[in-house]
């Protein structure tokens, strides 16, 4: 909400570092960090592609759909001045990409391997999925979920969606 921005940008700052405090080499977000990283997607973000859901009253989860950028800044060619800009604007405000990505979702800690948390993460999808559908969205993809996180794995699959991509750190003491 533009209104509440730094009232939302707070929650989902909190929602995130407690959904996500217990993932290999998490490091939490400072609140620095996160106001900065809200000022730039701010004027990414279509307000009806972010979802905070509630449990009596007190934020449970949230999503971010993030219009793809990539896509949008192809038609530039490389050149943002002098009149590239203008294309990348149209094309992120009025056309829309095709395509989107999820690079921030998160159920409050005390929610996870409970029917509840699985039920906030199917109704953000839900409705995140109609929003991004009347801006013309086909596909959207979820990004960093780990590969031990069989609860959203499972949901994100039953939603349609497939591993494609597998990203892999390793690891030698020297």
């Amino acid at each position: 909400r533009k209104k509440q921005f730094q009232e939302d940008l707070n929650t989902i700052h909190n929602l995130f570092n407690d959904a996500w405090s217990n993932n290999w080499g998490f490091v939490p977000f400072t609140r620095e960090e996160f106001e900065l990283l809200g000022k730039y997607l701010k004027l990414l973000v279509n307000e009806d592609f972010i979802r905070i859901a509630e449990v009596d009253g007190v934020p449970a989860a949230f999503m971010v759909v993030l219009p793809n950028l990539n896509e949008a800044i192809r038609e530039c060619k490389g050149r943002l001045w002098p009149f590239g800009w203008l294309k990348l604007l149209w094309r992120m405000k009025v056309t829309h990409p095709e395509t989107a990505r999820v690079p921030l979702m998160g159920v409050r800690r005390r929610y996870h391997d409970s029917l509840l948390g699985a039920g906030l993460a199917y109704r953000l999808i839900s409705e995140l999925r109609e929003a991004v559908a009347n801006y013309g969205i086909k596909n959207v993809e979820f990004s960093w979920i780990l590969e031990d996180n069989t609860g959203i794995r499972n949901i994100i699959e039953d939603n349609g969606g497939m591993v494609y991509k597998t990203y892999r750190i390793y690891c030698k003491h020297l």
